[in-house]
């Protein structure tokens, strides 16, 4: 008698719910709504939020206002205060969510008029900084032997602070399609730092625009015809001090008589021209 073959089961994946996407759930005795926040702030933790409630309209009420209140507190640090909270595609999917626009009005009545939201910008520099940063991130943890693609630790958080202290506060709003040569360059005119500091700030722009540049958002990277001055020195006649060769080699003995660890740091410093946290890594 031939065997009859049962029919195979197909699982079928159930589709993940975007950032910003609040889903509601049933629980014991009322319901549960939830949503994963996605926040553009490299480094920090996406906040995961979820609320009870006797029904679905006072559960999704109570996290519409847990939004909200994590919206404030992420912006109340200085360091966040002028770029995009949240990524383009988790606001999207809050635009979606009524309550949650809803609780955004009454706070802006209840602030007297102040905004709690940013006005609405097309293509924010801070988005394609963010996302020049989150590539570099990628270049700097990646095992290879191909130096071109990996960069140091050290330098992708020379980058970040560089981008933190210098380009967010002063154009992370602004819109990449209005950011002119001729207003980078007036800013760069009127910033009191050293010429190399200036060519890193220029450096972080660059790499930033570039991505806009790439997506088709601008045609030329503007940042590439900023000029720097050489830099004058204030104090005329101090000279940078320094080792002649022949009193290297005096030290370089000294400290491998020494023996101790950081004899051996400064001695690596000194033979490579690294700065002490690269050295330690020797």
């Amino acid at each position: 008698m031939e065997r009859i073959k049962s029919p195979t089961k197909v699982k079928i994946k159930k589709e993940r719910t975007k950032k910003g996407e609040v889903s509601v759930r049933d629980r014991k005795n009322g319901k549960e709504a939830r949503v994963t926040l996605q926040l553009n702030i490299p480094g920090m933790e996406n906040p995961r939020l979820a609320k009870y409630g006797a029904t679905e309209e006072i559960a999704r009420q109570r996290l519409a206002e847990a939004i909200v209140l994590t919206y404030i507190e992420i912006q109340k640090n200085k360091e966040f205060a002028n770029i995009q909270i949240f990524s383009p595609e988790c606001q999207i999917e809050l635009n979606k969510f009524d309550e949650y626009m809803e609780c955004v009005k009454r706070y802006q009545t209840q602030a007297n008029g102040k905004k709690l939201e940013k006005n609405i910008v097309t293509n924010p520099l801070s988005e394609y900084v963010n996302k020049m940063l989150k590539e570099k991130k990628k270049q700097s943890e990646i095992v290879t032997v191909k130096r071109k693609k990996k960069i140091s630790a050290d330098t992708f958080s020379y980058y970040l602070r560089t981008a933190k202290r210098q380009i967010l506060p002063y154009f992370g709003d602004v819109d990449v399609t209005t950011i002119t040569s001729e207003k980078l360059q007036e800013h760069f005119d009127s910033l009191d730092y050293s010429e190399k500091y200036l060519k890193d700030i220029r450096l972080v722009f660059k790499l930033s625009l570039d991505v806009a540049v790439k997506e088709k958002i601008v045609t030329e990277n503007v940042a590439a015809k900023i000029k720097i001055e050489k830099s004058i020195s204030k104090t005329p006649g101090i000279e940078i001090e320094h080792l002649e060769q022949d009193r290297q080699e005096v030290w370089l003995d000294l400290f491998e008589k020494d023996k101790r660890q950081f004899a051996y740091l400064f001695e690596a410093i000194l033979l490579t021209g690294a700065r002490p946290e690269e050295g330690c890594r020797f």
